[in-house]
């Protein structure tokens, strides 16, 4: 699957585009393998990096996911995030996770943040 987000910030008005490329492969019935590279452009920057994760199956309803972004350009924002999946439904997912990553979503998957994070993300899939 690809993931591509075309965005603009409110305050300098510069624009950005996100892609990435979400693989998947499946080691065996309770492991999968996560190598996801991506690509930020900007007209001020771009960086570039990769993420790659497992996901574990503890249960028929509970995944573990840890995974690890490389930022190839800036090494200093190499972060990491630790999430717990829970699937009451085949389309809905709910995650508890914990992360240095500045954010879930976009380029701030590879941006480290000053803080540790603890979230919750609900997940619809439609």
């Amino acid at each position: 699957a690809t993931r591509i987000t075309l965005g603009r910030d409110q305050k300098s008005d510069q624009g950005y585009l996100f892609g990435e490329l979400i693989n998947t492969f499946e080691l065996n019935p309770k492991i999968s393998l996560n190598i996801n590279p991506k690509l930020t452009w900007s007209g001020i920057d771009s960086m570039n990096g990769i993420g790659l994760g497992l996901n574990y199956e503890l249960n028929n309803k509970v995944n573990l996911i840890p995974e690890f972004n490389i930022n190839f350009l800036e090494t200093n924002h190499n972060n990491f995030s630790i999430t717990f999946r829970y699937l009451p439904k085949e389309n809905k997912t709910i995650d508890l996770y914990i992360s240095n990553a500045l954010g879930t979503q976009d380029m701030a998957q590879i941006l480290k943040s000053k803080d540790l994070k603890i979230g919750l993300k609900l997940n619809y899939i439609f």
